[in-house]
């Protein structure tokens, strides 16, 4: 965390200094090229660097995330809304169940962040022409769940994959920094939420189990509705 935290001012010179030669005039096609993949690999270390420090923020339980009441039905609503589009260029289905209203009392922000890891990933793993489940309840305290029909997680896995930087031999191939799942672990600890990895059968079943929160709405009717993508899929 220290050292990420030194390094990114640095690091941020550096890629404007990269900037600043790759928009220059030069008729040298090799070095334009060479200076725009350099500019890209700075990004990719800003990014990664970002994340460490962003986890860190969480993990330390800083002031700037303040608490209120999240109403879970209508975070789920809003992260399959997002990834609608995104989902579409896979062929994917994005269906989302609940079964009653769901409060916690969270920083929003971050655990929008945490929700978009787990959907981002489902829909990187997710074969063509599947559909991704999306949940939320109360049985027995506040939860969110998400399934894909992906490759899963082996079970003597299931702690690492929690581990900063860690990656399947599986997701190598994919664009990815091991990050993802760390942040989500973050966020549930500060919040005392409970993460739990199942098989799917095919697929990967993550659910995050909050605490009760102390005052919570009225009972829903159970609802159900299948959101699918209309734009086309890209071959």
């Amino acid at each position: 965390d220290n050292i990420a935290h030194d390094m990114k001012t640095p690091l941020a010179r550096l890629r404007g200094r990269l900037e600043t030669l790759a928009s220059s005039d030069t008729n040298d096609k090799f070095a334009s090229d060479e200076l725009n993949q350099a500019l890209k690999e700075s990004d990719q270390l800003l990014t990664i660097f970002n994340a460490v420090l962003r986890i860190a923020r969480i993990e330390s339980g800083s002031p700037n995330h303040p608490t209120q009441r999240v109403d879970l039905m209508a975070l789920m609503n809003d992260l399959a809304e997002l990834y609608e589009p995104l989902a579409a260029q896979k062929s994917l289905d994005i269906t989302t169940y609940s079964t009653q209203h769901a409060v916690i009392y969270v920083d929003r922000d971050i655990v929008f962040q945490a929700f978009s890891n787990l959907m981002d990933n489902a829909i990187k793993y997710s074969p063509r022409h599947t559909c991704i489940e999306v949940s939320i309840g109360t049985d027995p305290t506040p939860y969110f769940q998400i399934s894909d029909k992906g490759p899963g997680i082996p079970e003597t896995e299931h702690e690492q994959v929690f581990q900063r930087f860690y990656r399947l031999d599986q997701s190598r191939s994919t664009n990815g920094n091991g990050l993802g799942l760390s942040l989500v672990r973050a966020v549930a600890n500060r919040y005392g939420a409970n993460i739990s990895l199942t098989e799917h059968q095919p697929g990967l079943t993550v659910r995050i189990d909050f605490p009760v929160a102390t005052d919570r709405p009225p009972r829903a009717q159970a609802t159900a509705h299948t959101q699918t993508p209309e734009l086309p899929a890209i071959e």
